[in-house]
C-alpha cells in the first residue's frame, strides 16, 4: 500500500473518530471527576496552585494542560470537552496505527472500532488516564519502529515518554502526590 492511501486511511478515520465523539461536548456536566478537574483548572487561571492552595486526587498534568487551554480560548465546559474530543481521537488512531504494524487494515479498522466503543462507554470526561493511555500507546508504537529498524532515537523517545507520563499523570492512589 502506497503512502497516499496509508495516511488517507488515517485521515478519513480521524474524522470519523471525531465525528463520533462529537456527542460528548453536549452530555451532562459530571459532577464528581470531571467537575473536580475543571475547578482544579479554573483555580490554577486564578492564580492558585495545586496541593498547597487547594487538594485534589489528580496528578498534576491534566489540570495544568486544562488550565493551560482555559488561558488560550476562555473558561468553559466546551473547551474542555474539545479537548477530551481531541484525546480520545488521537487514542483510538493510535491504536488503529499499532495494530496496523502488527496485522493487517482489516485487522486494524476491527480494532479501532473496538476502542471507540470501549472508550465511549466508559463516560468518563476528561478523565486524566486517557492522556496517559495515549501516551503510552505512543512509547508502543516508537518501540515498535525500534524492534523494526533497531533505531536507539526510538527508543529513547519510547522511553522518555512513560517516565514523563509516570511522573505527571500519576494514579491517584500514589502515596507521592
Amino acid at each position: 500500500m502506497n503512502m497516499h492511501k496509508k495516511n488517507l486511511i488515517i485521515i478519513v478515520l480521524l474524522i470519523a473518530t471525531v465525528i463520533y465523539y462529537i456527542p460528548i461536548i453536549k452530555s451532562p456536566l459530571a459532577p464528581f471527576d470531571e467537575a473536580v478537574i475543571l475547578v482544579g483548572a479554573d483555580r490554577i487561571v486564578k492564580g492558585q496552585v495545586p496541593y498547597k492552595d487547594f487538594l485534589t486526587i489528580y496528578g498534576p498534568a491534566q489540570i495544568y494542560t486544562l488550565a493551560t487551554l482555559f488561558k488560550l480560548f476562555g473558561v468553559s465546559v466546551t473547551v474542555e470537552r474539545i479537548y477530551d474530543i481531541i484525546i480520545k481521537s488521537f487514542l483510538s488512531i493510535i491504536i488503529f496505527l499499532i495494530i496496523r504494524r502488527l496485522a493487517s487494515n482489516k485487522t486494524a479498522i476491527i480494532g479501532w472500532v473496538m476502542s471507540l466503543i470501549w472508550i465511549e462507554y466508559t463516560y468518563f470526561y476528561v478523565y486524566p488516564v486517557y492522556p496517559a493511555a495515549l501516551f503510552i500507546f505512543i512509547s508502543i508504537y516508537f518501540l515498535l519502529f525500534h524492534m523494526e529498524q533497531e533505531k536507539t532515537s526510538y527508543v529513547v523517545f519510547s522511553r522518555s515518554e512513560e517516565r514523563r507520563v509516570g511522573k505527571e499523570c500519576r494514579s491517584r492512589w500514589s502515596p507521592y502526590h
